[in-house]
């Protein structure tokens, strides 16, 4: 049964394999139309193949029901897949060893990349190349976890923290690992919650696999899913997160049966709630990203759209970025930006832009002060750096210290 799960794993590798220049086209992209450009067709490249993939898998699924192997050809497959494998593995070894003339120096120089150099500019994907940043990543997450063990620094706090440590020019949202951001930011309490919200389910999804062959493709999925979420932020994608929760869930399920009825009325009841959760959480800050939108386009009813922006989604910081700029006065924008740095005071760029709006209204003191504040919260900026006088500009000494 085990190996039955090989063919469709070798067609998705296969069609992967057939649409990899289109799908990775956009890192390669050198300007903004060519980057629009790539993700359209890399967009389309996906849905063709998915449809294609939906349709491969539904063939071989009603082939695959029919088809019954007797002991000897199923002994035969697995000693062509045993053989497969070894033969890959020890020609693999065998390419890297005539490839490269000092295995060792060779490793000693692939971390020294990762955690030294981060990989050049002109370098169009990670697969060939263990440079990155990451290694700076996970040094500022480590770093703030052991100042912070308990608690953390707070939700989504390692963006603005890493801008005050960070030794690249880089500006991640998120440390490219699930587990240093969980530790980072919330601590062990956030951790062990996470262990017990995941673990628990996965221990259950594993010990049904050694008997369930659906079973063991739902677990197989979430172990990958945990292991590149270890390396890098796809749990922030929900195309991704989504298909990880619905995989655990389908691997812990019990499998109990019930009625065709029961199961129905079930499901419709489900699927209302859904659409009714979705509406009430989605909607009001969906329409308000759109008032938001078109009130940037200018208008008569630019103001409107601006206040509606701000009824529909009260947490958000855009209508007020918008009213400044939409503002006819310094004075009038200072009072808008005021708002967005008092709704997130971590985020330089709000009060570097305040910074400057206090300038242009004449109050000299108040936007050097608010350019300082931009300065010690991101001090690798250069724009942020460049904007202050030499008089104002701190002193090695006042700034942050480095962590780890």
């Amino acid at each position: 049964q085990r190996l039955r799960l090989a063919v469709p794993t070798l067609a998705s590798a296969l069609l992967a394999g057939v649409g990899a220049v289109q799908l990775t086209a956009p890192i390669r992209a050198q300007s903004y139309p060519a980057l629009a450009h790539s993700i359209k067709v890399g967009g389309v490249t996906l849905l063709i193949l998915s449809a294609v993939g939906l349709l491969a898998g539904l063939l071989y699924a009603a082939y695959d029901r029919r088809l019954e192997l007797s002991q000897r050809g199923r002994r035969l497959i697995g000693r062509v897949a045993l053989i497969a494998v070894v033969v890959l593995s020890v020609g693999g070894l065998g390419a890297f060893v005539v490839k490269v003339a000092n295995p060792v120096n060779f490793l000693d120089d692939q971390w020294h990349a990762f955690a030294v150099n981060a990989a050049p500019q002109s370098q169009t994907t990670h697969f060939l190349v263990v440079g990155s940043n990451r290694y700076d990543f996970w040094r500022v997450a480590l770093g703030q976890f052991i100042h912070h063990p308990l608690l953390g620094v707070g939700a989504r706090g390692f963006g603005p923290t890493y801008l005050q440590h960070r030794l690249s020019s880089e500006s991640p949202v998120r440390g490219h690992s699930l587990f240093f951001d969980v530790l980072s930011e919330t601590g062990l309490v956030g951790f062990l919650l996470l262990l017990v919200a995941i673990g628990l389910p996965l221990l259950v999804a594993a010990r049904r696999a050694r008997t369930e062959l659906a079973t063991a493709g739902a677990f197989g999925g979430c172990v990958y899913f945990l292991g590149h979420a270890s390396v890098d932020w796809v749990w922030t994608f929900p195309a991704v997160g989504i298909v990880f929760f619905l995989l655990l869930g389908i691997g812990a399920s019990s499998g109990v049966k019930r009625s065709r009825v029961v199961g129905a009325r079930l499901g419709i009841v489900a699927a209302a709630a859904m659409l009714l959760v979705t509406l009430i959480a989605f909607a009001p800050p969906w329409l308000s990203s759109r008032y938001n939108a078109r009130a940037l386009k200018g208008g008569s009813g630019a103001a409107s759209d601006v206040a509606w922006a701000k009824r529909l989604d009260p947490l958000s910081v855009d209508p007020w970025i918008t009213q400044s700029l939409l503002s006819g006065s310094p004075r009038k924008a200072v009072a808008s930006l005021r708002q967005a740095v008092s709704m997130e005071p971590r985020n330089y760029a709000f009060h570097y832009l305040l910074g400057f709006a206090l300038l242009r209204s004449q109050q000299t003191a108040a936007g050097h002060e608010e350019l300082l504040r931009a300065y010690l919260l991101d001090p690798r900026d250069p724009l942020v750096a460049a904007s202050l006088p030499e008089e104002v500009v701190p002193s090695q000494s006042a700034r942050p210290p480095r962590v780890g």
